[in-house]
């Protein structure tokens, strides 16, 4: 190396010249020596593995096309599985643990309210028996839901059974 043509100098005890140090390399230099060919190793190992990636990435696509025209994988059913696969993953590294069921999400009065005012009194019936809870919920929100949701019934035309009705 350039480093090794020139050994470093060092002034002696006297005004005198300069003289070759006696410890050429020093530990500090020996020590950047084996690092910068750790990091030499260690590029040459990457670029292998990024050439065996590659490889295998090629021969994963021929043999998708393969079976593709074999009929026997469709490519939509390679990608849907793969993303269940990937999202079990992920679901697996990072598991969610909710305390929280549907009947407290839904327990709260004002969204059975809600579901009263736009659902009406015909859908807060079906929707309490999905749920005890629930139903407790929507139970006292009751008296505001049919304040709300009146059950009249309203007729537009008809027939009297002598004429049509065409007017409210």
């Amino acid at each position: 190396s350039a480093r090794s043509a020139a050994p470093p100098m060092h002034a002696s005890s006297s005004t005198g010249p300069l003289e070759p140090k006696a410890s050429w390399p020093s530990a500090p230099d020996r020590r950047v020596d084996q690092l910068v060919c750790v990091i030499e190793e260690q590029r040459r190992a990457t670029s292998a593995l990024r050439r065996a990636l590659d490889a295998c990435r090629e021969e994963l696509e021929a043999l998708r096309s393969c079976l593709s025209d074999a009929g026997v994988l469709r490519p939509t059913t390679f990608l849907v599985q793969l993303q269940r696969s990937r999202f079990a993953a992920v679901r697996a590294a990072h598991p969610l643990v909710i305390e929280a069921h549907f009947d407290d999400a839904l327990g709260i009065t004002d969204i059975a309210l809600a579901v009263g005012r736009y659902g009406g009194t015909a859908a807060v019936r079906a929707f309490a028996g999905v749920s005890r809870a629930l139903g407790a919920s929507l139970g006292k929100a009751w008296p505001e839901i049919r304040a709300h949701c009146p059950p009249n019934v309203y007729v537009c035309g008809g027939h009297d059974g002598a004429e049509f009705r065409r007017s409210v």
